[in-house]
């Protein structure tokens, strides 16, 4: 388990990438987008995500 933290703003973000193995995430405050495999998704506070493995996500 790893936590990650950004900063509040539009230029806050991790670079495109993939994983070979499946991540869960939850989002611990906060909100923002989730974008993966060309798909945007809105995550807040108490929100989770599957991440199958081999997807681009952002």
């Amino acid at each position: 388990m790893r936590l990650f933290e950004l900063k509040p703003g539009n230029d806050s973000c991790s670079m495109r990438h993939s994983h070979e193995w499946p991540l869960i995430v939850y989002i611990v405050g906060g909100k923002g987008m989730l974008h993966l495999d060309g798909t945007d998704y809105e995550i807040e506070a108490g929100s989770f995500t599957y991440i199958p493995g081999g997807k681009n996500i952002n």
